[in-house]
């Protein structure tokens, strides 16, 4: 039984479990049965040229936002973040099941990635937020139980959609379940502690972002587009590190 001990009601942590659980599950639905659906998506509308971008500029987009919203998340509250994570995961979805060409599925997946990426940390700095050491630990190892369900079905569910129906339909049958978070997280995730002073550092997103972005798009190239030991690759990932060593 929770307790109330970091202040917040018993109602509180109730509803906020229910809400996060609900986002993992969501979250560990996509996450496992899609992956599997992926190399469908790229013959059907003919992108498989473009099949490594399909991957690396999502992941990128998700690396990012990842650092940036668990920074906003601390600056305007956990809540209001995660609300925004989930509208623009939802309007991502929706576009992803309507992509007409690749590319547009490349640009909607991105979108996509903008909102769950941040989703993982910001669920777990809920439940910091909500239980003191000695218990949080117990309710993330319990917060993986919808990652391992679906990481055993997700893809044998991912599959069998594709070749009886459409991979559209994975998009679409997660569609509800995302409408029911972004009403879950306003009404059941607990309201931001005190504010704090909002300082935002331009420079080291700035920085991060441009290494981040070098570090993946370098890897990708490698070995695929242009041999490992090319000037390409030795540039990118050379600018990388200059950026990594600049952030730090």
């Amino acid at each position: 039984m929770p307790d109330a001990s970091s202040g917040f009601s018993q109602r509180q942590i109730r509803l906020g479990l229910i809400a996060i659980f609900s986002i993992y599950f969501t979250m560990s639905f996509f996450i496992q049965s899609l992956g599997i659906a992926r190399p469908r998506m790229a013959a059907d509308l003919d992108g498989m040229a473009l099949y490594s971008w399909s991957i690396s500029i999502p992941s990128l987009a998700a690396a990012f936002v990842t650092l940036l919203f668990s920074k906003f998340s601390d600056m305007y509250g956990r809540r209001l973040m995660l609300l925004l994570s989930m509208v623009i995961y939802l309007v991502g979805t929706v576009l992803c099941a309507i992509s007409p060409t690749f590319v547009f599925l490349i640009a909607a997946s991105t979108l996509a990635r903008v909102g769950n990426g941040a989703i993982a940390p910001l669920c777990f700095s809920v439940l910091g937020d909500m239980f003191p050491p000695a218990q949080r630990s117990r309710w993330v190892g319990l917060l993986n139980i919808p990652a391992g369900i679906f990481a055993l079905g997700g893809p044998t569910l991912g599959g069998w959609m594709v070749d009886h129906y459409s991979w559209r339909h994975l998009y679409w049958m997660g569609v509800p379940l995302l409408i029911l978070c972004v009403f879950l997280v306003p009404v059941s995730i607990p309201p931001p502690a005190a504010g704090v002073r909002r300082k935002i550092d331009f420079r080291g997103a700035l920085l991060v972002a441009a290494a981040s972005s070098l570090t993946i798009i370098g890897i990708s190239f490698a070995g695929t587009t242009y041999p490992w030991g090319s000037v390409q690759i030795a540039g990118l990932l050379g600018g990388a590190l200059l950026f990594w060593i600049l952030f730090f």
